[in-house]
Order: structure tokens, then sequence, then C-alpha cells
């Protein structure tokens, strides 16, 4: 049975790695084929590297379908995973790399 649903990329950073790879990890707990459509792009739920060739920003709607015994259920841990708290945060980020004891071009310092 085929299984289809639309999310939205709500990360303020886009679906970079950190995201991708809950995505994989979510989807290889399943024997359903799962992919993972952005406009004419289709990618493999189960690739990192496939995942981020999306280049999915916040905001984009994702299509994810799964076909298989455990389709249903696999897309229902899929939208939990996109609606997350720890999966629309953004990655922490580091210090700005100026702020490491060196001036920034321009600035007397």
């Amino acid at each position: 049975m085929t299984v289809s649903r639309e999310v939205t990329v709500l990360n303020p950073s886009g679906l970079h790695l950190r995201p991708a790879s809950l995505i994989a990890e979510t989807a290889s707990r399943f024997t359903a084929r799962i992919e993972i459509v952005k406009e004419s792009l289709r990618v493999n739920a189960r690739s990192i590297l496939e995942l981020a060739t999306l280049v999915a920003r916040q905001g984009d709607v994702l299509r994810l379908e799964a076909d298989g015994a455990d389709a249903e259920l696999a897309l229902q841990a899929l939208e939990a995973l996109f609606s997350s708290e720890s999966f629309i945060q953004p990655s922490p980020k580091t210090e700005d790399q100026n702020s490491h004891g060196r001036s920034e071009p321009g600035r007397d310092g």
C-alpha cells in the first residue's frame, strides 16, 4: 500500500545534515520503501547524502511517500519527527568566527 503526506520544513536552518541524519535513522527503522519528494527531485529517505541534495529550506513543502506493509507507521513517525521541537530547533551556533580573540577586518583591535 502506498501512502503519502506533505510536511513543511520548519527548521530555520533548513534540512541540513543533522536533520537529514535523523530522517535517515527514522526511515531505517521501517521495511517500507520511503522517498521524499521536493518539486521534481525524488530521494531515498534512508540516504543522508540524497536528502542533502534536496537543499530544502525553511518553508519548503516536501512530500513523504512510502510503500510497504509498515508504510503508514513510517510516515506517522516521520511526520512526528518533522514537527518535534528538537527537529525544528536550528543547530547550536558556534560563536562568530571573529570573536575568538581576532579583530574583524577593517576594525582596529
